[in-house]
């Protein structure tokens, strides 16, 4: 067991410098802690989205804390929460569930971010940073054919890509 304190001084070392830039750029983003319902923490789920599925199968498996990509978007003042909120915030009060958001830090963070794993396994290296930092431009070993890029970025998120191609048949960055 740890405790939330633990937590919070172990998630904080690790995305250090990238939370605080995404707190100050964009604090509706919803990067850190964003509910803290209990002091001691036995189990974490770590998902992609806070949806009411994660939340049931993370009770379910016993978590008390849940870490996300996708948490809960905190527009101040003026939130209001409508049913769909409703129904995600009710079981986590109900069996008080700490829960954190990491959305722009794991876009932005160069190391462990969504961005940089994904250009890593593409065999790529992070050049500098692309659209409010919330992406990468990223250079390729050698010029890849486009579409070919594009399913293998499928392969390896187990997603539709959605691509527009350019002119060129390959591209490198």
């Amino acid at each position: 067991m740890i405790t939330i304190q633990n937590l919070d001084e172990f998630l904080n070392s690790l995305f250090g410098d990238t939370l605080a830039k995404t707190r100050t750029f964009d604090p509706e983003l919803g990067n850190g802690k964003q509910l803290e319902l209990r002091g001691d923490i036995k189990k974490i789920s770590v998902g992609v989205t806070l949806t009411e599925d994660f939340i049931t199968e993370s009770l379910r498996g016993g978590a008390d804390t849940l870490v996300v990509h996708h948490g809960l978007k905190i527009s101040a003042p003026h939130q209001i929460f409508l049913p769909f909120h409703t129904k995600r915030l009710d079981p986590l009060f109900r069996h008080h569930v700490n829960v954190y958001g990491f959305h722009g830090a794991l876009d932005m963070h160069q190391v462990i971010g969504n961005n940089a794993v994904i250009a890593r396994e593409l065999g790529g290296t992070l050049v500098e940073p692309y659209f409010d930092q919330f992406g990468w431009v990223v250079d390729l070993p050698s010029p890849r054919n486009q579409q070919e890029l594009a399913k293998q970025l499928s392969d390896l998120t187990n997603h539709d890509v959605f691509s527009i191609f350019s002119q060129k048949e390959t591209v490198k960055r």
